[in-house]
């Protein structure tokens, strides 16, 4: 009988848990409510393409990276240049 007892105060104490846990997931945390208000600001349609909607900080990135890849090219020229009248 003491068994008996046990169990169903077991399952009742784990089944309002669960129900109390599914109640806390509802309430979202209010940073992740803000990450979805910047994901709505990349998800519109005006022409400008994602690597670029971050802002001025995006294009100087952007800018930088592009004058790196042509100061690699150019090295590799410089290379090839000096490796042919060696």
């Amino acid at each position: 009988m003491n068994r008996l007892a046990l169990c169903k105060t077991l399952t009742r104490q784990l089944s309002t848990n669960t129900r109390a846990q599914a109640q806390k997931k509802l309430e979202l945390h209010p940073v992740y409510l803000k990450v979805r208000q910047n994901y709505a600001k990349y998800q519109v349609n005006d022409g400008v393409p994602v690597h670029l909607k971050g802002g001025y900080k995006d294009y100087f990135l952007y800018g930088l990276t592009i004058t790196m890849n042509i100061v690699g090219l150019a090295m590799v020229g410089e290379f090839f240049y000096r490796q042919a009248y060696k």
